[in-house]
């Protein structure tokens, strides 16, 4: 088989993907067999186009899809409808999963004829990659990997099943998945609407009216001028459009992602012989393709276990009172610079006590605590935490939740639960826009100076305005109106420098100890630093090599002098400490037990 030459080849991927994702659209909105003809049109138009560049066997596929059409379209009623449905979407995730392969690798042709043989269990790359990758989706919690590196005298892969943590199958996805990040191509395309390269361009074009009037400023001698101020001051101004237009460019619609998670819903209630009607809102919402990558594993956890652990059988619901069939909507909308993603079904809820129980059993907390039901709720977020009775394919695990929060949170991102028992559970995702740029606090630290995302603060508080006591596991606290919140120095959380002695700041004659207020599941936090500098927009940059190993840091950026700056992760860093402090309390627990 002649292969297309690689600029022929990346135009075909680029308008297929397209072509695949309204194919997706067409699946998932069938209700009738008459609509099954705008089916055959798309898969028609990609197998002449595969067959016309050379994919032969990508178009051998398509054209085995024709008889089920055909024969869907001849009637059957809502049985064969449902069965044609179910195979065009199995269908389709096979043809974007070639796709996106083909991207890769121009010579790839899956073997359709039986399942992949899985990879050797051992990994040959970087091991703790690989136990990264088995934390972020929620196979095997923190503390479990902590373990398995220690025991490790082979491969991590293998330590982890001889352990019986996970399975070689899995194993051998997370090594797959490895791979597949490692060896993505930094050329990726995007499509982008030829208004918004319009729009940027013209932008530009103001920019360089302005720069040449203060560059014929500079020459003349009259830089300090009116005229010359106001193109600076309006620079500044065009510079920021320029910025909110690029990140535009990498804005794409949810409809992709939610289309996957109607598939992944179907699927896990076709198992479980549940009937739900899964229902989208908000698929035109735009968000950065970054951040849409990052945030689908997590998503697809929420459906699986939305459907398996939240949903009712369907004999169990007419005796509550409601219909066999429930009902799960995945929704988005805008909110200022947040897009808001839900996921709601109507099924048995989540029980307070029930969760309260449990997390006095595994001693996350005390049983003379007083709890909020939100606080009670936001329990299934701490690593290891789960309510259900048996492990199943979907949940039960005692890991995942955790790992959505801690996914998000890293976005700059919050996780809100809703629920009542027997009416359903709502889980609210707030999400930024773009991850690229945001508005970030600067301050220092022995001398070295940090920044933290604006959307991870709490608030920003002078610790000499309160009194400091001594409160148990939990050091030194204050109390900040009804709460009473742990302090922390922010210098214990950083990796070791050589100390600076910063300068005291004062106001009115007293010392001012600057703090930042961070919050998470647990509880709030207070971090104090040397000094709060001020206020930034910030560029963000990915950590490489030895630097994103370190602890606290989430990336980089250039600071208004040109010299560099680390970002700090304060979710992160607040839920180490309260995970050291549960670790402590449990210990201490444990001794007077023994005593």
């Amino acid at each position: 088989m002649n292969q297309p030459a690689p600029e022929i080849l990346a135009v075909f991927l680029e308008e297929a993907l397209t072509q695949a994702d309204a194919l997706g659209r067409a699946i998932a909105e069938l209700s009738d067999p008459r609509e099954l003809k705008n089916v055959a049109r798309i898969v028609f138009k990609l197998k002449g186009a595969a067959g016309a560049v050379g994919l032969s066997s990508l178009a051998g596929y398509l054209a085995e899809l024709e008889p089920v059409l055909a024969l869907a379209e001849e009637g059957g009623g809502a049985a064969r409808l449902a069965e044609a449905k179910s195979l065009l979407g199995r269908s389709q995730a096979v043809l974007r999963d070639w796709l996106e392969r083909l991207r890769k690798d121009p010579h790839f042709v899956p073997d359709l004829t039986k399942p992949a043989p899985a990879p050797a269990v051992p990994p040959r790359l970087d091991p703790t990659a690989i136990g990264k990758i088995l934390v972020e989706k929620g196979e095997v919690t923190p503390e479990q990997l902590d373990r398995a590196v220690k025991l490790q005298n082979r491969k991590l892969g293998e330590v982890m099943v001889d352990e019986g943590m996970v399975s070689s199958d899995t194993v051998a996805r997370a090594l797959a998945a490895q791979k597949s990040a490692t060896q993505r191509q930094a050329g990726e395309q995007i499509r982008v609407p030829a208004s918004r390269v319009d729009a940027l361009l013209k932008i530009v074009g103001e920019l360089s009216i302005q720069q040449a009037i203060v560059w014929h400023s500079r020459q003349t001698g009259t830089l300090h001028g009116k005229a010359a101020q106001d193109a600076i001051s309006l620079s500044n101004k065009i510079i920021r459009e320029v910025q909110a237009q690029v990140m535009s460019l990498r804005l794409q619609p949810l409809r992709s992602l939610f289309q996957r998670l109607e598939r992944v819903g179907r699927d896990v209630a076709l198992s479980q012989g549940k009937k739900v009607d899964i229902r989208v809102e908000g698929a035109d919402v735009d968000l950065d393709k970054a951040v849409i990558e990052k945030i689908t594993d997590s998503l697809i956890h929420v459906l699986r276990n939305a459907v398996d652990h939240g949903i009712e059988p369907p004999g169990e619901r007419p005796a509550l009172g409601k219909p066999e069939t429930a009902t799960l909507v995945i929704s988005a909308f805008q909110d200022a610079g947040d897009v808001i993603i839900t996921v709601k079904e109507d099924g048995r809820g989540m029980d307070p006590q029930k969760i309260l129980a449990k997390a006095v059993e595994k001693g996350f907390v005390q049983p003379s605590q007083e709890l909020k039901t939100s606080e009670i709720l936001n329990l299934v977020f701490l690593p290891g935490f789960s309510t259900a009775e048996q492990v199943t394919e979907f949940s039960g695990r005692g890991v995942g939740m955790d790992v959505v929060n801690r996914v998000i949170s890293e976005l700059g991102g919050a996780v809100a639960i809703e629920s009542e028992v027997g009416r359903g559970t709502a889980l609210r995702l707030s999400i930024p826009t773009s991850v690229s740029l945001m508005e970030a606090v600067v301050f220092v630290v022995d001398g070295l100076r940090y920044v933290v995302p604006m959307r991870e603060l709490v608030e920003v508080a002078d610790l000499a305005g309160y009194r400091q006591e001594g409160h148990g596991s939990r050091g030194h606290v204050i109390r900040l109106r009804d709460d009473v919140v742990p302090v922390e120095r922010m210098r214990d959380y950083l990796p070791r420098t050589e100390a600076v002695t910063a300068s005291e700041a004062t106001v009115g004659g007293r010392a001012r100890i600057p703090a930042l207020l961070a919050q998470c599941e647990e509880g709030m936090i207070a971090f104090e630093v040397d000094e709060i500098l001020g206020q930034q927009q910030i560029v963000v940059r990915a950590l490489t090599g030895n630097m994103a190993e370190l602890p606290g840091f989430v990336g980089g950026t250039i600071l208004g002098d040109g010299e560099p700056g680390m970002i700090v992760g304060l979710g992160s860093i607040a839920r180490s400490y309260f995970r050291r402090i549960r670790s402590r309390d449990s210990a201490r627990r444990s001794s007077d037990e023994r005593n």
